[in-house]
């Protein structure tokens, strides 16, 4: 016999999970081969690739799959061999064939070949019938039925469709002796076997409990309850191969992605490779289940969305490990509120010796890893804990500048560790908003139980106890930082050093002096949850008068320093020694305050920035200095009170900006934020109420009253599935009220994209005195298209009543924005719209345009154009044809002049439709 090349194909169809191969030989040797294909069963020697090709796999990588085979005319005939493709441990399809080449100068031995010229065989339906029958008879006891478990399972095994019938032969009567290896329903169990092995584990197959037998009985080890299967239905095993455990964790994280359900692991194991899980997996490390590294590479990685559970990484028994045990990788992309990580994390290190590595890594790598949750325990590492934006690189070779990391909130514990916390901003754009808190167990050689270095380290609180350190400095901040805050409640004089900028830095060791920072909204960097629920001056423009007082004109607009996305910008170029001011003016509802402050493009920030506030000193409106920089290289100035409750009630605020670093003479401002506490949704709006703008989400559980109806009636509005709104303006009183309702404007300047939408019904109450006849409905849609003076607002507008005293209105903001405002007369009862706005913003504000002289008004409903309508098969243009019945009746007195006008009159209700012609 000769090695050649094993070919096989398997046909995967849409199966993506990992599968191995294994060989059985009848005769009472083996086929002697490179990879030592022998007479004993079962054991893996090979594996399926993701195309669906027989390789050799030794763990970590494929090659060809050699072995011996007969030539034709020269060898005897060799025996037969099955080849076995499992899943998970589980066998699903097998052949049986004689390797005998297709000529003596063959160095291939192809399987499929053999199988198409009939000399390959496989099971048939009268065999699984049979095969079925026979499990169906199984003796309970325990020899025997551990040999006709087997027989059957591999029988059945066949073909692919014998998969239900193997999986219901696994619950429903899964019966082994072997010390530690029992499982099934418990009360089948005991019926069959009477008494067991201190040690001996047992599940239940309908409800996933593990009980475990301790000193002659039966303990409940863990309650996993209904959702959780054990991954030793996939083949996890103590005593598995590393190899063989790596490919039954992937088959159980996969089952797990797949059906919705919870993989429990209750036992210590080995694995060859890196336990990477898919997206959607939910895996449990119960009790003292753990994954041990077989070498010195990484025990899990997180790296694709939507998991959940508890991962747990054991590398005591290596001396030399010096990888990361856990790694929360960005390539998930965990950044917005649609692709949630919520975890539980552990790293076992050893701590008796040299103590390497890093217990958990958070890395940016080629994504973000933003607003996770997280719950961590790392001990026996060199660092237990680490947030790393790594360099890494594109496929083409260049450096990638990895995301954030930020946002996150994070539980955590650690010891035996040289360091216990470290921040390292290596690449990347930043890590910043991150809230730590937990206990930090300091040993004699521990350095620092938090260490920050790099420079994008922005605004990170760590709320922390440590104990026993013995060092210098317990808290060790990089001087390059923004707003990195410690507070240690601790009565211990624990030491700490911060940056010799403490006005931007803050530690808070019990009773001790400390500095006090602005801490920004972590939602400034998300995309989808920002907005005046957590920055009270998000869209100040609709809501107060932002007025710039000096500087140049911005590129953009100084608008989109209040928008919801960061990525606007209000650009100024300045020249030698120009400045920049601008105000926010409030009214009188504002709320109060206690921090507030900037963000800058980075390099593109301005050294010289001045904050003031206009507060009452007694019955004084007086100026007051928040923060006066001149040299200022931070892309996050701001002032929090120095007061721990304190907060101010401005009703302006100044911002002063000169002294570009920017070499052109640029400062590009990304946003001015304001803020009442350093948790999320901290922003109170006005006193009397307000309007909550941007992206909001109600966390579960949250109540506005008893009913859906007190509800809508607390916020005054009504949603429903299509997304339109129901809203009612109040009464009015002696005077005219104006509200503005929305942006009927997609894009500025407008374009062939443009696609705003206004439409709905608006039904109007009257004055007091004229209920009895004065009342009304209006139809509309509001539209705009072309640009300057030549825009189009011709919208539908129909009215059927006779209510008096209301108008809309359309005007044109300075920068080219048109927006649309209704006027409520005097002493009127309601104005009940139920509307849907398409592709616009909404407002609903009380605002008065004709007292803002940057508006230009655009059209009105009082004379300006409107669609037309059609009543019956009559068309009516949308143009006033008769303004009163006396039109048609020029001079009474004169029959000529008379007939001439109703003939005009005629004419032109022809050509609106409004008669026959």
């Amino acid at each position: 016999m000769s090695n050649v090349v094993w070919k096989f194909k398997h046909d995967r169809g849409t199966e993506t999970a990992p599968l191995s191969v294994s060989f059985s030989v009848d005769g009472s040797h083996g086929v002697i081969g490179q990879n030592g294909v022998g007479p004993a069963k079962g054991f893996p020697d090979a594996a399926i690739d993701s195309g669906g090709d027989l390789k050799a796999f030794n763990g970590t990588a494929f090659s060809d799959f050699i072995s011996g085979a007969a030539r034709p005319g020269i060898d005897p005939d060799p025996d037969s061999v099955r080849l076995t493709v499992r899943k998970g441990g589980l066998p699903i399809s097998s052949i049986t064939f004689q390797p005998v080449l297709s000529s003596p100068a063959a160095t291939e031995l192809d399987i499929n070949a053999l199988m198409r010229a009939g000399k390959a065989s496989s099971a048939t339906p009268e065999q699984l019938i049979a095969l079925g029958t026979g499990l169906a008879a199984l003796d309970a006891k325990a020899a025997r039925a551990d040999t006709d478990h087997a027989l059957s399972a591999q029988s059945l095994a066949d073909t692919a469709q014998s998969k239900v019938a193997a999986d219901n032969a696994v619950a429903n009567l899964s019966v082994s002796t072997t010390r530690g290896k029992v499982y099934g329903d418990k009360a089948a169990v005991d019926a069959a076997l009477g008494s067991h092995l201190d040690d001996d584990l047992v599940e239940n197959a309908q409800t996933g409990d593990i009980f475990k037998r301790v000193a002659g009985a039966w303990q409940l080890l863990t309650n996993v309850g209904a959702g959780y299967v054990s991954a030793r239905r996939f083949g996890v095993s103590p005593t598995n191969t590393a190899a063989q455990n790596a490919m039954a964790l992937a088959a159980a994280a996969a089952f797990s992605a797949a059906a919705g359900v919870t993989i429990a692991n209750f036992e210590d194991i080995t694995t060859g490779s890196t336990f990477d899980p898919p997206e959607r997996t939910s895996f449990e490390c119960l009790g003292w289940g753990r994954i041990r590294p077989s070498g010195n590479f990484t025990a899990i990685r997180l790296s694709k969305p939507f998991i959940t559970g508890k991962y747990v990484a054991d590398t005591r028994a290596m001396t030399d490990f010096t990888e990361s045990a856990v790694i929360v990788s960005g390539d998930g992309r965990f950044y917005d509120f649609d692709r949630p990580l919520d975890v539980e994390l552990e790293a076992w290190g050893n701590r008796l010796t040299v103590r390497q590595g890093v217990g958990i890594d958070l890395r940016s790598d080629t994504g973000w890893v933003s607003l996770a949750t997280l719950k961590m325990k790392s001990f026996g590492y060199e660092t237990p804990i680490r947030y790393w934006t790594n360099p890494t690189l594109n496929l083409d070779g260049t450096p990638y500048v990895g995301g954030y990391i930020n946002g996150n909130e994070a539980t955590v514990s650690t010891d035996f560790g040289t360091y216990g916390i470290v921040y390292k901003h290596e690449a990347g754009v930043e890590i910043s908003g991150n809230r730590t808190r937990g206990q930090l167990q300091a040993r004699p050689d521990t350095v620092h139980t938090i260490l920050t270095t790099g420079t994008k380290l922005l605004d990170n609180l760590f709320e922390v106890k440590t104990w026993d350190f013995k060092q210098t400095y317990a808290y060790n901040l990089s001087p390059n930082g923004i707003g990195n805050i410690v507070r240690d409640g601790g009565q211990t004089p624990l030491r700490a050093r911060i940056s010799d900028f403490d006005e931007y830095h803050c530690a808070t060791v019990g009773s001790l002096p400390h500095k006090r920072t602005a801490i920004l909204p972590a939602s400034l960097n998300n995309r989808n949850f920002s907005g005046n629920a957590d920055d009270s001056l998000a869209l100040s423009d609709q809501d107060f008068v932002v007025t710039q007082t000096a500087g140049p004109v911005p590129a953009g607009s100084l608008s989109n320093a209040f928008r919801e996305l960061m990525e606007l910008r209000a650009v100024y170029t300045l020249s030698a020694g120009q400045s920049v001011t601008f105000e926010v003016q409030f009214d009188a509802n504002y709320a109060s305050m206690n921090m507030w402050g900037l963000v800058f493009d980075y390099g593109w920030n301005a050294r010289r920035v001045l904050l003031e506030a206009r507060v009452k000193v007694g019955s004084v409106d007086t100026w007051v200095t928040h923060l006066d920089l001149t040299d200022n290289f931070s892309a996050f100035p701001g002032w929090q009170h120095p007061a721990t409750t304190g907060s101010v009630a401005p009703d302006r605020l100044r911002v002063t900006l000169a002294d570009p670093v920017d070499s052109l003479g640029r400062i590009a401002l990304a946003r001015v934020w304001a803020r009442i506490g350093a948790l999320g949704g901290r922003a109170y709006l006005k006193r009397s109420g307000g309007i909550v703008r941007g992206k909001t989400y109600f966390k579960a559980g949250l109540t506005f009253g008893a009913t859906d109806t007190d509800i809508e009636a607390a916020l005054n509005l009504k949603l429903d599935a299509q997304g339109s709104i129901r809203r009612k303006l109040a009464p009015t009183s002696a005077t005219d009220v104006w509200t503005r309702l929305c942006r009927i404007q997609a894009v500025n300047p407008i374009a062939g994209n443009e696609n705003a939408l206004f439409s709905g019904r608006v039904i109007l109450g009257t004055s007091t005195g004229r209920t009895g006849d004065r009342s009304a409905t209006v139809d509309f849609a509001f539209g705009v298209r072309g640009a300057g003076n030549a825009v189009t607002v011709v919208p539908l507008l129909t009215t059927h009543g006779n209510a008096a005293d209301w108008e809309f209105r359309v005007y044109r903001t300075a920068d080219g924005w048109h927006d649309l405002y209704f006027k409520q007369g005097p002493y009127q009862t309601f104005a009940l719209f139920d509307t849907l706005l398409y592709g616009g913003t909404a407002y609903w504000t009380t605002t008065d345009p004709t007292a803002d002289g940057t508006l230009t008004q655009v059209w009105s409903s009082v004379g300006g154009a409107r669609q037309g309508i059609e009543a019956g098969h009559y068309r009516v243009g949308g143009v006033q044809v008769v303004g009163a019945r006396a039109a048609a009746i020029a001079n009474p007195t004169d029959a000529a002049t008379t007939q001439a006008a109703l003939i005009a009159l005629l004419a032109v209700q022809r050509a609106h439709g409004l008669i026959a012609p």
